[in-house]
């Protein structure tokens, strides 16, 4: 059976994951992962569960930087779509 990787989709994911391996650390995500059971797949939440971890609001909440600078590239792409 191949090995399952994390699976990070987006930045929130790749925040998400730099939060759990500095709380639990990376042995800990990579049994968790190869301990998931049946079909599950190594999505962040999974691994959070098996390891018994909430991730806090704080950590996957988008910063409003971020968040503006993401708001003003889609505007531009909308604009030169548009033209």
């Amino acid at each position: 059976m191949e090995k399952q990787q994390l699976i990070i989709n987006n930045e929130r994911g790749r925040r998400a994951a730099e939060w759990l391996v500095s709380q639990v650390g990376q042995g800990a995500v990579d049994a968790a992962i190869a301990g998931l059971a049946g079909n599950r797949h190594a999505y962040i939440s999974n691994i959070a569960k098996v390891l018994g971890v909430e991730i806090p609001n704080q950590v996957v909440v988008t910063p409003p930087s971020e968040a503006k600078k993401r708001l003003s590239d889609l505007r531009v792409m909308l604009e030169n779509k548009q033209k």
